[in-house]
Protein backbone atom coordinates (compact mmCIF):
# COMPACT_ATOMS: atom_id res chain seq x y z
CA UNK A 1 0.00 0.00 0.00
CA UNK A 2 1.44 3.67 -0.55
CA UNK A 3 0.16 6.50 0.09
CA UNK A 4 -0.57 9.84 -2.52
CA UNK A 5 3.33 11.32 -2.37
CA UNK A 6 4.40 7.52 -3.16
CA UNK A 7 5.87 6.08 0.68
CA UNK A 8 5.04 2.40 1.81
CA UNK A 9 2.07 2.64 4.64
CA UNK A 10 2.09 -0.34 6.58
CA UNK A 11 -1.34 -1.80 7.04
CA UNK A 12 -2.67 -1.38 10.78
CA UNK A 13 -2.84 -4.70 13.18
CA UNK A 14 -5.09 -5.24 15.87
CA UNK A 15 -4.37 -6.35 18.84
CA UNK A 16 -4.34 -10.13 18.66
CA UNK A 17 -4.28 -9.72 14.63
CA UNK A 18 -0.21 -10.88 13.57
CA UNK A 19 0.58 -10.90 10.15
CA UNK A 20 0.60 -14.06 9.08
CA UNK A 21 -2.74 -14.84 11.32
CA UNK A 22 -0.99 -15.81 14.31
CA UNK A 23 -2.57 -14.54 17.55
CA UNK A 24 -0.88 -11.77 19.22
CA UNK A 25 -0.19 -11.26 23.23
CA UNK A 26 0.34 -7.89 24.84
CA UNK A 27 0.12 -6.29 21.92
CA UNK A 28 0.07 -2.19 22.53
CA UNK A 29 -1.11 0.19 19.94
CA UNK A 30 1.54 2.76 19.23
CA UNK A 31 0.72 5.73 16.77
CA UNK A 32 0.28 5.22 13.31
CA UNK A 33 2.88 5.58 11.31
CA UNK A 34 3.26 8.70 9.58
CA UNK A 35 4.81 8.90 5.85
CA UNK A 36 8.23 10.71 5.77
CA UNK A 37 7.91 13.95 4.23
CA UNK A 38 9.65 14.78 1.00
CA UNK A 39 12.57 16.74 2.39
CA UNK A 40 14.34 15.77 5.56
CA UNK A 41 13.98 18.07 8.72
CA UNK A 42 17.41 16.85 10.44
CA UNK A 43 19.01 16.71 6.95
CA UNK A 44 18.40 20.36 6.29
CA UNK A 45 19.10 21.28 9.79
CA UNK A 46 22.47 19.62 9.23
CA UNK A 47 23.41 21.36 6.06
CA UNK A 48 22.45 24.32 7.26
CA UNK A 49 24.48 24.10 10.31
CA UNK A 50 27.17 23.47 8.09
CA UNK A 51 26.99 26.41 5.88
CA UNK A 52 25.85 28.95 8.51
CA UNK A 53 29.13 30.51 9.16
CA UNK A 54 29.27 32.36 5.55
CA UNK A 55 26.58 34.23 6.79
CA UNK A 56 27.78 35.14 9.78
CA UNK A 57 29.41 38.60 11.04
CA UNK A 58 33.08 38.96 9.95
CA UNK A 59 34.31 39.24 13.64
CA UNK A 60 31.41 36.21 14.78
CA UNK A 61 32.97 33.79 12.50
CA UNK A 62 36.89 33.08 14.39
CA UNK A 63 34.97 31.73 16.64
CA UNK A 64 34.10 28.78 14.37
CA UNK A 65 36.61 25.68 13.67
CA UNK A 66 39.82 26.28 11.67
CA UNK A 67 38.96 25.34 7.59
CA UNK A 68 35.36 25.87 8.18
CA UNK A 69 34.05 27.67 5.06
CA UNK A 70 33.51 31.37 6.13
CA UNK A 71 34.23 33.32 2.58
CA UNK A 72 31.63 36.44 2.79
CA UNK A 73 29.89 37.24 -0.78
CA UNK A 74 28.70 40.31 -1.08
CA UNK A 75 27.16 39.96 -4.24
CA UNK A 76 24.75 37.56 -2.36
CA UNK A 77 23.27 40.47 0.12
CA UNK A 78 19.91 42.44 -0.68
CA UNK A 79 19.73 45.49 -1.49
CA UNK A 80 20.05 48.17 1.53
CA UNK A 81 16.77 48.97 2.73
CA UNK A 82 17.42 52.66 3.73
CA UNK A 83 19.14 55.92 2.07
CA UNK A 84 21.86 56.59 4.59
CA UNK A 85 23.16 60.70 4.41
CA UNK A 86 26.12 61.12 7.30
CA UNK A 87 26.83 64.22 8.50
CA UNK A 88 29.06 66.08 11.01
CA UNK A 89 26.44 66.29 13.51
CA UNK A 90 24.34 63.06 12.81
CA UNK A 91 25.31 58.89 13.01
CA UNK A 92 22.38 56.89 11.87
CA UNK A 93 23.99 54.06 13.76
CA UNK A 94 20.72 52.34 13.44
CA UNK A 95 20.38 52.32 9.83
CA UNK A 96 23.93 51.22 8.94
CA UNK A 97 25.04 47.79 7.20
CA UNK A 98 27.17 45.32 9.37
CA UNK A 99 27.67 42.60 6.88
CA UNK A 100 31.32 42.47 9.09
CA UNK A 101 30.12 43.05 12.34
CA UNK A 102 31.31 46.21 12.47
CA UNK A 103 30.85 47.94 15.91
CA UNK A 104 30.48 52.06 15.11
CA UNK A 105 32.27 54.63 17.14
CA UNK A 106 29.53 57.42 19.42
CA UNK A 107 30.52 60.89 18.55
CA UNK A 108 31.02 61.82 22.09
CA UNK A 109 33.95 59.19 22.26
CA UNK A 110 34.62 60.12 19.30
CA UNK A 111 35.43 63.77 19.91
CA UNK A 112 37.48 62.75 22.53
CA UNK A 113 39.87 60.43 20.62
CA UNK A 114 40.22 63.33 17.93
CA UNK A 115 41.47 65.99 20.83
CA UNK A 116 43.62 63.34 21.78
CA UNK A 117 45.06 62.66 18.15
CA UNK A 118 45.31 66.45 17.90
CA UNK A 119 45.59 66.86 13.84
CA UNK A 120 47.36 69.42 12.01
CA UNK A 121 46.52 71.36 9.33
CA UNK A 122 48.75 69.94 7.33
CA UNK A 123 48.60 66.65 8.53
CA UNK A 124 47.61 63.93 6.05
CA UNK A 125 45.78 60.78 7.84
CA UNK A 126 45.10 57.25 6.36
CA UNK A 127 42.14 55.47 7.91
CA UNK A 128 41.14 51.95 8.85
CA UNK A 129 38.04 51.49 8.83
CA UNK A 130 36.03 54.53 8.46
CA UNK A 131 32.24 52.87 9.81
CA UNK A 132 29.30 55.51 10.12
CA UNK A 133 32.35 58.92 9.60
CA UNK A 134 32.42 59.80 13.45
CA UNK A 135 36.25 59.88 13.40
CA UNK A 136 36.60 60.37 9.52
CA UNK A 137 34.06 64.05 9.50
CA UNK A 138 35.84 65.18 12.57
CA UNK A 139 39.63 64.44 11.35
CA UNK A 140 38.56 66.29 8.32
CA UNK A 141 38.01 69.27 10.08
CA UNK A 142 40.69 70.00 11.34
CA UNK A 143 43.59 68.49 8.70
CA UNK A 144 44.54 68.62 4.93
CA UNK A 145 43.07 65.37 4.11
CA UNK A 146 42.02 61.65 4.50
CA UNK A 147 42.03 58.28 3.00
CA UNK A 148 39.92 55.65 4.57
CA UNK A 149 40.14 51.89 3.59
CA UNK A 150 36.96 50.72 3.99
CA UNK A 151 36.42 46.79 3.16
CA UNK A 152 31.93 46.39 3.13
CA UNK A 153 31.49 47.05 -0.29
CA UNK A 154 27.75 48.42 0.31
CA UNK A 155 28.59 50.50 2.90
CA UNK A 156 31.64 52.53 0.46
CA UNK A 157 28.67 53.11 -2.03
CA UNK A 158 26.77 54.99 0.51
CA UNK A 159 29.49 56.81 1.76
CA UNK A 160 30.79 58.10 -1.52
CA UNK A 161 29.41 61.43 -2.27
CA UNK A 162 28.60 62.15 1.14
CA UNK A 163 31.96 62.84 2.68
CA UNK A 164 33.83 66.18 2.51
CA UNK A 165 35.87 67.24 -0.37
CA UNK A 166 39.12 66.30 1.54
CA UNK A 167 38.30 62.54 2.04
CA UNK A 168 38.78 60.09 -0.14
CA UNK A 169 36.93 56.44 0.43
CA UNK A 170 39.07 53.32 -0.99
CA UNK A 171 37.17 49.98 -0.93
CA UNK A 172 39.54 47.50 -0.36
CA UNK A 173 41.00 45.13 2.39
CA UNK A 174 43.82 46.69 4.52
CA UNK A 175 45.51 43.73 4.83
CA UNK A 176 46.53 43.96 1.15
CA UNK A 177 46.75 47.30 0.17
CA UNK A 178 49.56 49.31 -0.56
CA UNK A 179 49.51 52.06 2.14
CA UNK A 180 52.27 53.94 0.65
CA UNK A 181 50.66 54.46 -2.86
CA UNK A 182 47.96 55.72 -0.74
CA UNK A 183 49.68 58.25 1.39
CA UNK A 184 53.03 60.50 1.09
CA UNK A 185 55.62 59.65 3.75
CA UNK A 186 54.97 61.40 6.71
CA UNK A 187 51.60 60.29 6.87
CA UNK A 188 49.94 59.38 10.12
CA UNK A 189 47.56 56.32 10.80
CA UNK A 190 44.03 55.98 12.21
CA UNK A 191 41.65 53.34 12.66
CA UNK A 192 38.91 51.49 14.58
CA UNK A 193 40.65 48.31 13.78
CA UNK A 194 38.50 44.91 13.12
CA UNK A 195 38.91 43.37 16.30
CA UNK A 196 39.33 40.09 14.45
CA UNK A 197 41.85 40.53 12.43
CA UNK A 198 44.11 43.13 14.48
CA UNK A 199 46.78 41.30 15.02
CA UNK A 200 47.46 40.34 11.47
CA UNK A 201 47.17 44.18 10.70
CA UNK A 202 49.16 45.25 13.63
CA UNK A 203 51.93 43.10 12.31
CA UNK A 204 51.64 45.29 9.29
CA UNK A 205 51.64 48.46 10.48
CA UNK A 206 54.95 47.45 11.62
CA UNK A 207 56.60 46.62 8.15
CA UNK A 208 55.27 50.41 7.00
CA UNK A 209 56.90 52.16 10.65
CA UNK A 210 59.15 53.69 8.22
CA UNK A 211 55.96 55.53 6.40
CA UNK A 212 54.37 56.84 9.36
CA UNK A 213 55.20 59.11 12.48
CA UNK A 214 52.61 57.66 15.14
CA UNK A 215 49.41 55.46 15.25
CA UNK A 216 46.05 55.85 17.18
CA UNK A 217 44.34 52.14 16.96
CA UNK A 218 41.32 51.40 18.71
CA UNK A 219 41.57 47.66 19.48
CA UNK A 220 39.87 45.30 22.05
CA UNK A 221 41.29 45.71 25.33
CA UNK A 222 43.36 43.18 26.35
CA UNK A 223 45.24 42.96 22.83
CA UNK A 224 45.82 46.94 23.33
CA UNK A 225 47.15 46.14 27.00
CA UNK A 226 49.51 43.31 25.39
CA UNK A 227 50.78 45.99 22.73
CA UNK A 228 51.93 48.24 25.22
CA UNK A 229 52.76 46.24 28.06
CA UNK A 230 55.68 45.87 29.65
CA UNK A 231 58.39 43.40 30.96
CA UNK A 232 57.31 41.19 33.84
CA UNK A 233 53.72 41.44 33.21
CA UNK A 234 51.18 38.74 32.13
CA UNK A 235 50.00 40.66 28.97
CA UNK A 236 53.92 40.93 27.81
CA UNK A 237 54.77 38.60 25.01
CA UNK A 238 55.45 38.65 21.28
CA UNK A 239 53.79 42.11 19.73
CA UNK A 240 55.03 44.08 23.28
CA UNK A 241 58.89 43.43 22.25
CA UNK A 242 58.52 44.24 18.17
CA UNK A 243 56.73 47.33 19.04
CA UNK A 244 58.78 48.12 22.02
CA UNK A 245 61.99 48.00 19.22
CA UNK A 246 60.09 50.36 17.04
CA UNK A 247 57.90 52.91 18.89
CA UNK A 248 56.75 54.21 22.24
CA UNK A 249 53.32 52.73 23.18
CA UNK A 250 51.05 54.25 25.31
CA UNK A 251 46.94 53.37 25.88
CA UNK A 252 45.81 56.80 25.54
CA UNK A 253 41.97 55.74 26.13
CA UNK A 254 39.34 53.38 27.43
CA UNK A 255 36.15 52.84 25.92
CA UNK A 256 32.62 50.70 27.39
CA UNK A 257 30.55 48.95 25.07
CA UNK A 258 27.85 51.62 25.23
CA UNK A 259 30.57 53.90 23.46
CA UNK A 260 29.75 52.07 20.33
CA UNK A 261 26.52 50.66 18.58
CA UNK A 262 25.51 48.47 18.49
CA UNK A 263 27.44 47.41 21.75
CA UNK A 264 30.32 44.98 21.71
CA UNK A 265 30.42 42.17 24.10
CA UNK A 266 33.95 43.37 25.05
CA UNK A 267 35.84 46.80 26.50
CA UNK A 268 37.94 48.46 23.84
CA UNK A 269 41.13 50.73 24.02
CA UNK A 270 43.15 53.30 21.94
CA UNK A 271 47.17 52.81 21.64
CA UNK A 272 49.56 56.06 20.42
CA UNK A 273 52.60 54.53 18.62
CA UNK A 274 54.88 56.88 18.41
CA UNK A 275 57.24 55.38 15.47
CA UNK A 276 60.86 55.90 16.30
CA UNK A 277 63.71 56.59 12.93
CA UNK A 278 65.63 53.84 13.65
CA UNK A 279 65.65 50.97 15.86
CA UNK A 280 65.66 51.31 19.99
CA UNK A 281 68.45 48.64 20.28
CA UNK A 282 71.01 47.45 17.59
CA UNK A 283 69.80 44.50 15.62
CA UNK A 284 72.11 43.13 13.14
CA UNK A 285 69.70 40.48 11.58
CA UNK A 286 66.21 41.55 12.25
CA UNK A 287 64.98 38.01 10.87
CA UNK A 288 66.93 36.59 13.82
CA UNK A 289 66.00 38.16 16.16
CA UNK A 290 61.87 37.57 15.24
CA UNK A 291 62.76 33.98 15.02
CA UNK A 292 64.42 33.79 18.71
CA UNK A 293 61.22 36.46 19.82
CA UNK A 294 58.67 33.71 18.81
CA UNK A 295 60.09 30.79 19.97
CA UNK A 296 61.28 32.33 23.64
CA UNK A 297 56.76 32.93 23.68
CA UNK A 298 56.26 29.23 22.01
CA UNK A 299 55.20 28.28 25.72
CA UNK A 300 54.64 30.85 28.30
CA UNK A 301 54.74 28.88 31.30
CA UNK A 302 58.06 27.25 30.55
CA UNK A 303 61.97 28.95 30.99
CA UNK A 304 63.63 30.04 28.03
CA UNK A 305 66.14 27.76 28.20
CA UNK A 306 63.16 25.31 27.84
CA UNK A 307 61.83 26.72 24.56
CA UNK A 308 65.35 27.32 23.13
CA UNK A 309 67.23 24.09 23.17
CA UNK A 310 65.87 22.16 20.47
CA UNK A 311 66.66 25.10 18.44
CA UNK A 312 70.02 26.56 19.78
CA UNK A 313 73.26 24.51 21.01
CA UNK A 314 75.34 25.14 23.82
CA UNK A 315 72.46 27.70 25.44
CA UNK A 316 74.05 27.91 28.49
CA UNK A 317 77.28 29.13 27.37
CA UNK A 318 75.44 31.91 25.22
CA UNK A 319 73.45 33.32 28.62
CA UNK A 320 76.35 33.65 30.12
CA UNK A 321 77.84 35.50 27.33
CA UNK A 322 75.28 37.69 27.62
CA UNK A 323 74.56 37.61 31.39
CA UNK A 324 70.74 36.53 31.09
CA UNK A 325 69.97 33.42 33.88
CA UNK A 326 68.60 30.58 31.47
CA UNK A 327 65.67 29.61 33.75
CA UNK A 328 64.04 33.12 33.10
CA UNK A 329 60.72 32.65 31.67
CA UNK A 330 60.43 35.43 28.25
CA UNK A 331 58.23 37.39 29.76
CA UNK A 332 60.77 38.78 31.95
CA UNK A 333 63.47 39.72 29.54
CA UNK A 334 63.38 43.15 28.85
CA UNK A 335 63.70 44.13 24.35
CA UNK A 336 67.62 45.03 25.03
CA UNK A 337 68.42 41.57 26.57
CA UNK A 338 66.58 40.08 23.39
CA UNK A 339 68.39 42.37 21.08
CA UNK A 340 71.71 41.26 23.14
CA UNK A 341 70.87 37.67 23.13
CA UNK A 342 70.13 37.35 19.27
CA UNK A 343 73.88 38.89 18.45
CA UNK A 344 75.61 36.51 20.03
CA UNK A 345 73.48 32.92 19.01
CA UNK A 346 73.75 31.50 16.11
CA UNK A 347 70.79 30.52 13.22
CA UNK A 348 68.17 28.20 14.93
CA UNK A 349 68.62 24.73 14.11
CA UNK A 350 65.38 23.18 11.42
CA UNK A 351 63.97 20.70 13.29
CA UNK A 352 62.08 18.43 10.96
Amino acid sequence: MTDEVGFYRAPTLEPGQGSVGVKISGFRRSHPQQPRPATYPRAESRIRSKFTNATLPLRERHTFKAGADVRYNLEREPPLPFSFRPSADSNVFGSMPRPFGQHFLRHEPAHDLVDLIDPQPDDEFLEIGPGALAITSLLARRCKAVTAIEIDRRLVDQLRGQVPHNVTIIQGDALELDYRALVPPGARLAGNLPYAISSPLLRRFLDHRDHFTDAHLMLQKEVAERVASPPGSKAYGILSVFYALWSDVVIVQRLKPGDFSPPPKVDSAVIRCRFLPGLRHPVGDLKSFESLVRLSFAQRRRTIENNLRLRYPDLKHYFKLVGISEVRRAETLTVAEFARLAEVLPAPVNIS
